[in-house]
């Protein structure tokens, strides 16, 4: 170590130059780790979207829980979950996971979306009015909110959701 020090202090060009190289090598395998990590993410999200909307609700919760593990946000599991909840015919179950990720994220369309959906689907119609104009307010940024928006919207608003349609197929 004594000898690399003294090394370093009379070659302090070729010392920096070392030092930058390993923190760019470094930075690199950082950034390959970190996209990877989150292409395995955004494909588990994917692929549970498919199970779920298959009917495949066991590979679906195995997928959404290994989006989890890879990052994916609170919100997003718990609502994907509460999405499963209502496939399966399970509303009550689903609103606590709804509920809890409008708690999480209060702006996120795609989660006030589901959670309309759940309070149609429960039959809890003034919560269901209430989220409806929650919704109403809110600005879709992604196509999949225009999507969860309009599917939202098809009952009460049909116009608005060909809107919602119309704009989510000019994002993509």
């Amino acid at each position: 170590v004594e000898r690399c020090v003294r090394w370093a202090k009379k070659n302090k060009a070729i010392s920096a130059m070392a030092c930058l190289t390993l923190v760019v090598v470094l930075s690199a395998c950082l950034y390959a780790y970190l996209s990877g990590r989150m292409q395995r993410r955004d494909e588990a999200i994917n692929n549970a979207l498919i199970a779920a909307l298959s009917g495949k609700s066991s590979e679906a919760i195995i997928e959404i829980q290994k989006a989890g593990k890879l990052g994916a946000s609170s919100s997003w599991v718990n609502t994907l979950l509460g999405r499963v909840d209502l496939f399966e015919g399970k509303p009550q179950k689903a609103l606590e996971k709804l509920q809890q990720a409008v708690r999480e994220s209060p702006n996120d369309v795609m989660v006030q979306a589901t959670l309309s959906e759940c309070y149609h689907t429960s039959g809890r119609w003034n919560d269901y009015i209430d989220s409806l104009v929650k919704l109403e307010n809110m600005k879709p940024v992604t196509p999949e909110d225009h999507l969860y928006k309009a599917r939202t919207n098809l009952n009460n608003y049909p116009q608005q959701a060909l809107e919602s349609i119309t704009e989510s197929i000019d994002r993509l």
